[in-house]
């Protein structure tokens, strides 16, 4: 790094310095990096929200085609309250997702004021979401021609909540709960993906409850229903998975078939646009982290961490391409 006595005038820190400390936000604490550099904790944090004020600006003037909304628990405020981090993100490639930005709280009210903080609106076709009305609401308002896409995670995830539940409401003798409860994954994972033993242990807890085998095969045709290619085909199959549940009686499956109902249009746009929230929700687990490495930083400082991080992916992305690209010109079958 350049010398600071060497520096121009007015300027404090190095170039380098300040693109090393956005290369570590979101992986050091500011103590750690503060120390490396010799400046102050406060420094640190300075430089962070200078970053993330300009990066905003940008990314809420890109032009996007999909977007992914979620929100993270938190903590709890003075009053009991949960306290969520509500996060946008862009989905347009289908091999990363960019944080556009991200804030305090999933109201309907502050997802409005944020979605119209959007330069480009015009360009975007599909926001998948979970099953949070409030969120369904403020699309609708905010931008009314976008389609609202559930992510079909969560329609699995809700299943199988209702599969769990089940499970441990089982009618079975105690020892044969107790390893029910040992093997609570079997019930939860697809059939294709166990293996034979795990099989015969899963068909074993099968055969000891009528209901929780009859609720298994339905929760798993529900996951087949995402293996689907055409609108058509899927909306046929869960029509029969509909009846199916009917038939069932399992009160919990109908409380699931109603929902599914209830969402039943945002549900279908999955096979229209064949997005999902699945690197958004790696996003959430790097925010929890960065969260948890502060002692809960403040929201600009967040912000500044998530863009840094994407910032850095994009750099380390870029050169694997290059090395790559060299190593396919160097190849001696390249004439």
């Amino acid at each position: 790094m350049d010398e600071f006595i060497n520096l121009p005038d007015y300027q404090r820190m190095a170039t380098d310095a300040e693109n090393y400390i956005i290369w570590k936000l979101g992986s050091q604490t500011f103590t750690d990096i503060a120390q490396e550099l010799g400046v102050s904790v406060q420094t640190i944090a300075n430089r962070a929200k200078s970053f993330g004020a300009t990066e905003r600006d940008i990314q809420l003037n890109g032009r996007y085609r999909y977007l992914s909304m979620d929100e993270v628990f938190i903590t709890r405020d003075s009053n009991g309250d949960p306290v969520y981090y509500w996060l946008l993100n862009d989905i347009s490639h289908s091999n990363k997702s960019n944080n556009i930005r991200v804030d305090v709280g999933r109201k309907k009210e502050d997802v409005i004021e944020r979605l119209l903080e959007l330069m480009n609106p015009e360009t975007i076709q599909a926001i998948c979401i979970d099953m949070w009305k409030q969120y369904r609401d403020a699309i609708s308002e905010a931008l009314p021609h976008v389609s609202i896409v559930i992510d079909r995670f969560h329609v699995i995830q809700l299943a199988q909540k209702a599969m769990d539940n089940l499970r441990k409401k089982a009618n079975v003798p105690a020892s044969v709960k107790a390893d029910m409860k040992k093997d609570a994954s079997l019930f939860l994972k697809s059939m294709l993906k166990l293996s034979n033993e795990e099989l015969d242990r899963l068909e074993s807890y099968l055969k000891s409850d009528a209901i929780i085998e009859k609720a298994y095969f339905i929760v798993q045709e529900l996951s087949g229903f995402y293996w689907l290619k055409d609108y058509d085909d899927a909306l046929n199959y869960l029509v029969a998975w509909e009846a199916e549940v009917l038939n069932s009686g399992v009160k919990e499956l109908i409380n699931i078939l109603y929902t599914v109902q209830n969402w039943l249009p945002y549900i279908m746009n999955y096979f229209t646009y064949r997005i999902t929230s699945g690197k958004t929700e790696g996003k959430n687990n790097l925010l929890r982290t960065i969260d948890r490495m502060g002692f809960h930083y403040g929201i600009e400082t967040i912000q500044a961490c998530l863009y840094a991080h994407d910032r850095k992916q994009e750099y380390v992305k870029w050169q694997k391409r290059l090395r790559k690209q060299e190593r396919f010109k160097a190849s001696p079958s390249v004439a």
